[in-house]
């Protein structure tokens, strides 16, 4: 980096013709340079210049050693650059307002002779030069052939004899034979491989098979489970129809029956069996009918505590941070306490303390209201309460208590008295009509 300070703001002269009696001239005092030494546009560089570089040493003498410092001058040459130097950028101090500028250098790079290529490929330069030496090993042998003066034991001798001549094709024989060879072990794996995947895919696919088999067994089973209890235990609308399809079936199959003369071919054998098929036909009516009446019953009853469970349900407030969080409101708690009394009036197997508790509970809470339905209730609660008082039977009293059950569910649903059942409360369908008469006087005006 070089540092390029600013240069110092110069005064401009006035305008005039230029005269010898100029401020300074002939008077000896140097005029100030208008650029600074290192920032002169007219300074050009020498071709050579002289660079000193010092070394420090270490010098011994007979007193000892101490460090010495050499002076090298090494000259430095500059070789001229055909192109201009680009500009590669810098940046200002803040405070000083000094400018520093990117530069770079680069030494010339070294040009390698050209390498002869003439003999590059000639027997000349390929063959390899030897060169004997003599040598003396660490252990004194030597060798001695057999004379005629001279007995030389030759029972440990080995005779080598060269093998037969092994040419280029017979090496590419067995090269060829190796490598069939290998790709027989390794198309061998990849049949392994092949026939290992497909085998755990067809054990896979019989697995699958296997559950989707066993799955459709149990809904199907399930299905047959669940058609029988439709039967025997029928819940809905769809239930009952099928009843009554299935009758109409059993019907028409058994008229027919006896219009084959199944049951005999008389008129007496065909009216005895006319009026058993009807006696049969009322009785299966008259079963339906009942299991039509409890189904109602224990739908009604589930749905009157489906809805006194959701009046009682805590209501659910949002945070800031996306959380819900359950708020017990007074309408909850109030509903809450109403859906526990009313467990309390249809619980079954009570003692007579238990029950006149529940029915003093229930008393005090509708009497809190002055109302008909309020008054109806207290006194079927008295009306019991003093029939218990009498020792009469659980048995005697089932209709009295299903009609206090009912008054107090229908206290319960009153949004006056519960302000929870405002939500789940009917509003009625108050259509208002407006005649032309009407619209054109009072509306029009508006």
């Amino acid at each position: 980096m070089a540092a390029v300070e600013p240069p110092p703001p110069t005064e401009a002269a006035a305008p005039g013709p230029e005269t010898d009696e100029s401020p300074g001239a002939g008077s000896g005092v140097p005029e100030p340079p208008l650029w600074p030494e290192y920032a002169d546009p007219n300074y050009v560089m020498p071709t050579e210049i002289e660079v000193k570089v010092g070394r420090v040493g270490t010098a011994a003498t007979g007193m000892g050693s101490y460090e010495e410092q050499t002076i090298i001058c090494v000259a430095v040459e500059k070789v001229p650059v055909g192109f201009r130097k680009p500009n590669l950028g810098g940046y200002r101090h803040k405070r000083t307002g000094l400018r520093y500028h990117h530069a770079g250098t680069q030494t010339e790079a070294r040009t390698r002779p050209p390498r002869d290529m003439s003999s590059l490929r000639e027997r000349d330069t390929q063959t390899y030069e030897t060169v004997s030496r003599r040598t003396e090993t660490v252990r004194e042998s030597g060798t001695q052939m057999r004379r005629v003066d001279l007995d030389i034991d030759d029972t440990s001798d080995l005779v080598v004899y060269p093998k037969p001549y092994f040419s280029a094709a017979q090496q590419l024989e067995v090269n060829r034979k190796a490598c069939i060879t290998m790709q027989r072990y390794w198309r061998g794996y990849l049949a392994r491989c092949r026939a290992h995947t497909k085998r755990m895919a067809i054990l896979t696919m019989r697995a699958e098979e296997a559950a989707q088999a066993e799955m459709e067994e149990n809904q199907a089973a399930e299905r047959h489970q669940r058609e029988i209890k439709r039967r025997l235990q029928p819940r809905t609308k769809a239930d009952f129809e099928l009843l009554y399809n299935e009758l109409g079936t059993w019907r028409h199959r058994e008229v027919q029956k006896i219009h084959d003369g199944v049951f005999g071919d008389t008129a007496e054998a065909k009216r005895r069996a006319n009026a058993e098929l009807l006696a049969k036909e009322s009785k299966l009516l008259q079963t339906i009918d009942n299991m039509k009446g409890r189904a109602s019953k224990e739908g009604r009853q589930v749905r009157v505590r489906k809805l006194l469970k959701m009046m009682s349900q805590p209501q659910k407030w949002e945070l800031g941070d996306g959380h819900f969080v359950d708020v017990d409101t007074p309408f909850s708690v109030r509903a809450k306490e109403l859906m526990d009394l009313y467990e309390g009036l249809t619980a079954p197997l009570m003692s007579t303390e238990e029950r006149l508790n529940v029915l003093l509970s229930v008393k005090w809470t509708v009497a809190e209201f002055d109302c008909t339905l309020s008054s109806d209730i207290i006194e079927l609660i008295e009306r019991e309460a003093d029939l218990l008082n009498r020792g009469r039977s659980s048995s005697t009293m089932t209709g009295l208590r299903q009609r206090v059950a009912n008054l107090f569910l229908e206290f319960i649903q009153t949004p006056e008295f519960n302000p929870a059942a405002q939500q789940f409360s009917k509003v009625p369908d108050e259509t208002i009509y407006i005649s032309p008469e009407t619209y054109t006087t009072e509306f029009a005006a508006t």
